[in-house]
């Protein structure tokens, strides 16, 4: 995952480096008329939208006594919700197999969560997290409105 996560990490960068380099108006102004920016803030849009459902689904709190999937099976439900409707079958496929290839949850929790310290505020810290996320995607949605 970590592979993946620092692709979609560099993408994010460089479209925040393309919007830094703009004010406002000549973002709001640009967005319509630039399809490579546009396009850009639609895939940046999908892959928050991931993160959330990932995070949700690795924490989920919609049950009295819920089941802590594995980091495979959140990321599968995640995936399936977010990006395999904007995905051909040869990316899904892909991404299927290397499903298989994720770490254990409890080994990729200690990485998040960086050491034992951390676990005991990583399930409220990531539930921030993913609110500050959906505020962010929703900002790029009123960019994309205009």
């Amino acid at each position: 995952m970590g592979t993946v996560l620092g692709f979609a990490a560099r993408d994010l960068e460089d479209v925040c480096a393309k919007l830094h380099s703009r004010n406002d108006d000549e973002l709001i102004a640009a967005v319509p008329l630039d399809a490579e920016l546009t396009y850009s803030l639609i895939r940046e849009c999908w892959l928050l939208d991931f993160v959330a459902h990932f995070l949700t689904e690795l924490f989920p709190h919609d049950t009295p006594t819920p089941h802590l999937p594995s980091l495979k099976e959140a990321a599968s439900r995640a995936y399936k919700k977010s990006l395999a409707p904007h995905h051909s079958s040869f990316v899904r496929f892909a991404v299927s197999a290397a499903l298989l290839l994720l770490p254990s949850r409890e080994s990729f929790l200690l990485t998040l969560a960086g050491g034992k310290k951390g676990l005991a505020t990583l399930p409220a810290d990531l539930a921030r997290f993913v609110q500050d996320v959906k505020a962010v995607k929703t900002q790029l949605e009123a960019v994309l409105e205009k």
